[in-house]
């Protein structure tokens, strides 16, 4: 288990270096700028997360920072001695997932609103 524990570790910290030296600012700004509707939020939530998930050692990193050899990955093919490919055609709903919910936040079903309220609400600042 060290092996995932330690890929956990390092994950995080990578997270805390990219949030604290501003590497995480600018990538969202240049991802709000392209943001049109909240389909468009939505769709670009999704992308961005499962990019994230293939690219980093990480899962949680793909949620906080918003593939398959994660330590998800490295658990299931080290203990349970099956490979990512084996499994993965068992995972539908981890592939329908991110198709449901951009179909249903195209009429507005899985989109919950909020308020204007101040504190909300986030600026993007000119490069």
């Amino acid at each position: 288990m060290m092996y995932s524990i330690s890929l956990t570790i390092i994950a995080m910290m990578f997270g805390g270096i990219m949030e604290k030296t501003g590497q995480l600012e600018v990538i969202v700004e240049v991802l709000l700028r392209k943001i049109k509707s909240v389909t468009g939020l939505i769709t670009m939530t999704v992308f961005t997360c499962i990019f994230s998930n293939m690219t980093m050692p990480e899962q949680y990193i793909s949620i906080v920072v918003p593939g398959s050899w994660n330590t998800c990955g490295v658990f299931m093919t080290g203990i349970l001695g099956v490979s990512t490919f084996q499994y993965g055609k068992w995972a539908f709903f981890n592939y329908l997932m991110p198709i449901a919910v951009i179909l249903l936040s195209i009429p507005g079903i899985t989109v919950a609103k909020i308020e204007d309220d101040p504190d909300t609400i986030i600026e993007t600042k000119e490069i």
